[in-house]
Parts: structure tokens; sequence; C-alpha cells
């Protein structure tokens, strides 16, 4: 019997442009909004809730960006980092 391995790697869809341009985008305005506005990670998570409201085919990328935005400074401490993250996501 085969072992089933649950950190497998799924098949990824090609993403299209403008959900690569949502996420970068998305992750370092949530990291303006957390830290350099000092509003918190749960005020800043509602820039991925309205990115879902504004641009509904993309919505997923938006929230993955935001959730890079929310990341902690010990991990991504400049924008670049967080800009970079976010498209790799």
């Amino acid at each position: 019997m085969a072992a089933i391995h649950l950190c497998a790697p799924a098949r990824t869809p090609r993403r299209s442009p403008t959900a690569v341009l949502a996420v970068t985008a998305d992750a370092p305005l949530t990291r303006v909004f957390a830290v350099g506005l000092g509003l918190g990670v749960v005020v800043a998570a509602l820039v991925g809730l309205s990115g879902d409201r504004m641009v509904p085919s993309h919505s997923a990328a938006v929230y993955r960006g935001a959730f890079v935005g929310m990341a902690s400074l010990a991990l991504l401490a400049g924008s670049a980092a967080v800009t970079a993250a976010g498209l790799a996501c």
C-alpha cells in the first residue's frame, strides 16, 4: 500500500499576471497598514477582505497577499522582503 504524503506539493495552476500583481501589491500595502500606521494585523486584514470586494476575480490572490503582509517583522524585516515574498506566493 502506498503512503499518502500530506505535505506533497499540489499541482499549481498557471497564474495570470494580474493575480501575481494582486499578491505583490497587497503584501506591502497590508504591511503599511499593520506596521507603518500601527493599526495591527487584525485591522490590516481588512485590506484582504476589501480586496475581495474590489477584485472578486482575484480574491484568493489578494487574500494571500494580506497574509504575507501580516508576517512577523522578525521573518520579513523590510518592504523589499515583503514584496519579494508576495511575488513568490
